[in-house]
């Protein structure tokens, strides 16, 4: 299993992710696909 909590990411002063939090459970997959169909 894995765990994020408050997951935060940002480009210099702009915050593009914030507060994510999710787990994944064994086994599971987890994908994030961003505005314009890319995953990330």
């Amino acid at each position: 299993m894995i765990t994020l909590n408050n997951l935060r990411i940002a480009f210099g002063d702009t915050e593009v992710v914030k507060g994510v939090s999710f787990q994944v459970e064994s086994g599971g997959s987890f994908g994030i696909v961003g505005e314009s169909g890319s995953g990330k």
